[in-house]
């Protein structure tokens, strides 16, 4: 390919354009069609890419209006179908032409262009790299004196193709190693654990919290198998259900309990994922994990203070419920019975009257501890509030044996309480129904051992009675007689 001696120089400053060192295409493409415009005295000269969905963007422009061809976008799938010549272009590789300008291809993006540009000849020469077409130098000429430049310019437009194709593969090239250390950071420096694990289960890398979590250093976890964090909490049911979902739908996630190097259970919150390659074969597993001791620590923190009472720490009244239902349908089902204790401080008023709240609270605590001294591990006691205590009582032979433990408890109360320096002495009345022969829903079984210690206090207090029918009738009267007295004193 012969070039004349002014064109041998106007290649070799396109040559030294191409080659200095520059990661912005645009930058190049802009600078190649300044140095043509130098050299050939075109009225316009641009050059564009072609991108993966087929549309071709100016990136340079020189000469007549080339601002506003620069930054244009033609899709190049409606102009090849449109345009023979420019598909053997691009196809063949090979350069074309339009003798009637831009205006043969039919697109409303040149309409901003004046018709003398729009109508002038122009030149198509391929951006090639490797037998492949990455863009297009259209040169525009009005005395079609562009032939005898033919050679310099389908050298510039290789050259081109040469330059911009070695300059994406090297910014794709940065670009994959910056997202590689990207990713090594973000392993590394991860808050949470991470496996990864080869088809077999055998750990390839480790990361430092995946180190700190467990208890096991780095270089002792690799080549292991994630089974030495079981913890034997779970059944095998639990970790065939776990595979299966891996299995079937790539990925589970989910609560386990594990095992630390030191043999410390704890649980943890794990997402297990299966990574394909591109033939979407298994190719890796990762496994992300967290210690959610702490949430679990506060989750029973939180729970704990819905069902006990603060000051006494025993069940309060919603937990007591709770129990009771459950104490119920157990008896139901064996057919045995159970007992429910209703106790209230004597003369609580006056102590805390006297004594201030701080003290009153106080003895409240005293109290509940020396109820808990008189029961059994596996008894209910819970405070309802105020000065009320409840109890419920199982697996006993007879009732005598509630008596007993009853007896106990006003027992206990013959000994002084000490609050401080303070010694005081205090009594309490107890009222005690059965399960199923006072009641067998838990409402009425309250309310009749609540019946029962109101008689126990109305008959001197610091004792106990077992609720009978005629309790209830008694408060029954007790209540009518008081709204007639009101109506009377009327």
């Amino acid at each position: 390919m012969k070039l004349e001696p002014i064109d041998m120089a106007a290649l070799l400053d396109i040559h030294d354009i191409l080659m200095t060192w520059n990661t912005d295409e645009s930058s190049v493409l802009q600078k190649l069609c300044d140095k043509l415009l130098a050299s050939l005295h075109a009225p316009l000269i641009w050059g564009g890419l072609i991108n993966q969905d087929h549309k071709l963007t100016v990136f340079g422009a020189a000469g007549n209006e080339a601002d506003r061809i620069k930054g244009l976008v033609l899709d190049c799938s409606d102009t090849l179908a449109n345009h023979p010549a420019i598909k053997d272009c691009i196809d063949t590789l090979t350069p074309a032409s339009l003798p009637g300008g831009l205006i043969e291809l039919n697109s409303r993006l040149f309409e901003n262009l004046s018709p003398d540009v729009r109508t002038l000849q122009t030149d198509l020469y391929p951006l090639t790299l490797e037998n492949r077409c990455m863009g297009v130098l259209a040169v525009a000429t009005g005395n079609r004196q562009n032939s005898k430049h033919h050679s310099l310019l389908q050298l510039a437009a290789q050259h081109a193709g040469f330059a911009l194709g070695m300059l994406r593969n090297f910014v794709a090239k940065e670009h994959a190693q910056s997202s590689l250390k990207l990713a090594a950071a973000v392993f590394d420096h991860s808050l949470e654990g991470i496996f990864i694990t080869d088809t077999t289960g055998s750990i390839l890398a480790a990361n430092d919290a995946a180190s700190r979590i467990t208890g096991y250093k780095q270089e002792e976890l690799i080549g292991q198998n994630p089974r030495i964090f079981k913890s034997g909490r779970h059944g095998q049911d639990f970790y065939q259900a776990l595979w299966h979902s891996v299995h079937r739908h790539k990925q589970w996630e989910g609560e386990i309990w594990n095992k630390r190097k030191n043999g410390e259970i704890f649980p943890e919150w794990l997402s297990i994922s299966a990574i394909l390659d591109e033939h979407t074969q298994l190719q890796n597993y990762i496994c992300i994990f967290i210690d959610i001791s702490k949430q679990k620590e506060a989750e029973a923190r939180l729970n704990y203070l819905a069902y006990h009472d603060k000051l006494t720490g025993l069940p309060n009244r919603d937990l007591f419920h709770d129990r009771l239902n459950a104490s119920i349908l157990r008896a139901k089902r064996n057919q045995t019975d159970i007992a429910v204790l209703f106790i209230d401080i004597d003369h609580f008023k006056y102590i805390n009257d006297t004594f201030g709240h701080a003290k009153g609270d106080l003895l409240l605590q005293k109290v509940a501890n020396k109820l808990k001294s008189c029961l059994r591990e596996n008894d209910t006691l819970a405070r309802m509030g105020g000065d009320e205590f409840t109890v419920i009582l199982e697996d006993f032979a007879f009732q005598t044996d509630v008596e007993i433990t009853a007896g106990r408890i006003l027992k206990a109360f013959s000994q002084p309480v000490y609050l401080d320096n303070s010694e005081l002495y205090v009594s309490v009345s107890i009222g005690i129904s059965f399960f199923p022969e006072d009641a067998n829903n838990p409402s009425m079984l309250m309310k009749h051992a609540d019946t029962a210690m109101y008689s126990a206090k109305n008959n001197g207090r610091k004792c106990l009675h077992f609720f009978h029918s005629t309790m209830e009738n008694y408060s029954i009267q007790r209540i009518e007689m008081e709204r007639q007295l009101r109506h009377a004193l009327d």
